[in-house]
């Protein structure tokens, strides 16, 4: 059973990752502001990775198009 709390860190994963695909799409508009956004995208991802292992001990299970663990993390 998920709580509200974990609920809430997953789904705004869910829409990082989202936010990622479409930021593609910024990369061939204005290349000049793409390196910005994915450093955003990345910082916030590796906030919330952090306070979900921290907070539940265990990596979140979601379906992303990126491969959100790091090499060195053991599940």
């Amino acid at each position: 059973m998920f709580s509200i709390t974990e609920l809430r860190i997953l789904e705004e994963l869910k829409r990082l990752d989202a936010e990622r695909v479409t930021l593609t799409e910024l990369r061939k508009q204005r290349h000049e502001l793409f390196g910005y956004y994915l450093q955003w995208i990345e910082r916030r991802e590796n906030r919330l990775l952090r306070k979900y292992v921290k907070k539940y001990n265990k990596w979140p299970e979601f379906n992303s198009g990126y491969d959100l663990q790091p090499n060195h993390m053991v599940q």
